[in-house]
């Protein structure tokens, strides 16, 4: 469905954000120089213990216009994922997921010199605690952060709709070029964002995008660059907020932003 009360500036019909989770190696080796040969600028969400072994390397991500964001301390999923279970969601409190993530941001503006504007969930999972007592985190990410992304999601950003908070995105390890098209046409369609995550980028057989298939697509993205507006998570996020009906735009008025 379009979004009728809602257009994109400058004529476009829709919006685009390539982001990468955990900050593995193969993205500053094979990931930002393909980005960069298509003046394309993605969303990274490094881990600390990631980062840390090549911070020049970062940092330099960082000065040439692509966007990092937090991704908490300590990745806390599910501990139904055996190497999460010291770091089981359901074990978390609300204080305590709130601590961890300004841990985060604290140490990437250290480290990095980077102000964190977006956050993603680890795992795309966004429940602490059991049962009766479990809640979402997403307010405490809406209080910090100007959007909120998922992962492993089933549909597009509706702009005129979408909590920014609670962003939706599709995986795009293990995908195909064709794949990525279509979403990408059917996000004009419906004049919508979409919002695509990698972790590596290799021929893995897991958690990677091909790095010739994220070449053909940042082709395919720049020869439509007239119809796409192609930018990081936060700057697609402030767009949306921008765009909005005054009433629509509530939200927005929260620190930081």
């Amino acid at each position: 469905m379009n979004s009728p009360s809602f257009r994109w500036p400058d004529g476009k019909k829709a919006a685009v954000s390539i982001t990468f989770d955990d900050g593995r190696e193969s993205q500053l080796q094979n990931g930002i120089p393909v980005l960069n040969m298509y003046n394309i600028r993605g969303s990274f969400y490094p881990l600390r213990q990631n980062y840390l072994k090549n911070l020049p390397g970062w940092r330099k991500l960082s000065q040439e216009g692509h966007e990092i964001g937090c991704h908490t301390l300590s990745h806390p999923c599910s501990g139904n994922y055996a190497w999460s279970r010291d770091a089981a969601l359901e074990d978390f409190s609300y204080e305590q997921i709130c601590q961890d993530i300004d841990q985060s941001v604290n140490l990437l503006k250290a480290d990095l010199g980077v102000t964190a504007k977006t956050f993603a969930y680890p795992c795309g999972q966004k429940f602490i605690g059991r049962g009766v007592k479990q809640r979402s985190y997403v307010p405490a990410v809406a209080e910090r952060f100007i959007a909120g992304r998922g992962y492993r999601d089933s549909c597009h950003n509706a702009p005129d709709f979408c909590d920014l908070a609670n962003i939706m995105s599709l995986t795009s390890d293990t995908v195909s070029f064709d794949y990525l098209i279509y979403n990408v046409e059917k996000a004009v369609e419906e004049h919508a964002w979409v919002v695509f995550t990698s972790h590596d980028v290799s021929d893995a057989d897991h958690q990677a995008i091909r790095p010739e298939v994220l070449s053909q697509f940042c082709s395919y993205l720049q020869k439509n660059d007239s119809l796409l507006h192609i930018a990081p998570v936060v700057e697609v996020a402030r767009t949306i907020l921008r765009c909005r009906p005054i009433e629509q735009a509530s939200e927005s008025i929260l620190v930081n932003r």
